[in-house]
């Protein structure tokens, strides 16, 4: 919610400099999240076919595992896209049906995130090795009243 435009702004004094400064040094570590409903993020729909390897398709569930990317990400879209024009005159009309559109709006499309490498010592069956390593930081948090 906070990417959206206007969202951010509440939150900060944006006539004042520093917090205009703020607002877009906050922004600049946001990734693209794009909803899959029909009708919406068409022109990256578009970008995720031509280029599969800068996204990641995502259900929308809770726990890891079964994203979708590369070529796989390329046939889902394909496969339950509303009109996408392609260079060279190709065009691919989808959404036959309502379990197409059920299945398209059951994801979601984030830009694919790269993090720089490091150097880390990992410890497997015993043995302690240097490797290239890569990290991900989840916080998970509840309200409750």
């Amino acid at each position: 919610m906070l990417a959206l435009p206007g969202v951010l702004e509440q939150f900060f004094a944006i006539e004042k400099p520093e917090e205009a400064e703020a607002i877009q040094r906050i922004r600049a570590c946001f990734t693209g999240l794009y909803s899959l409903d029909e009708g919406e993020s068409e022109d990256v729909i578009k970008d995720a076919i031509q280029n599969p390897d800068n996204y990641i398709m995502k259900p929308q569930r809770e726990g890891g595992g079964n994203n979708l990317n590369g070529d796989d990400l390329k046939n889902a879209l394909l496969s339950y896209s509303v009109k996408v024009y392609l260079p060279r005159s190709i065009s691919f009309v989808f959404y036959n049906s309502k379990k197409s559109k059920q299945e398209r709006s059951a994801f979601t499309l984030m830009q694919r995130i790269r993090p720089k490498p490091f150097p880390a010592y990992s410890c497997r069956l015993g043995k302690v090795s240097l490797i290239q390593a890569t990290y991900e930081l989840g916080i998970y948090s509840a309200f409750l009243r």
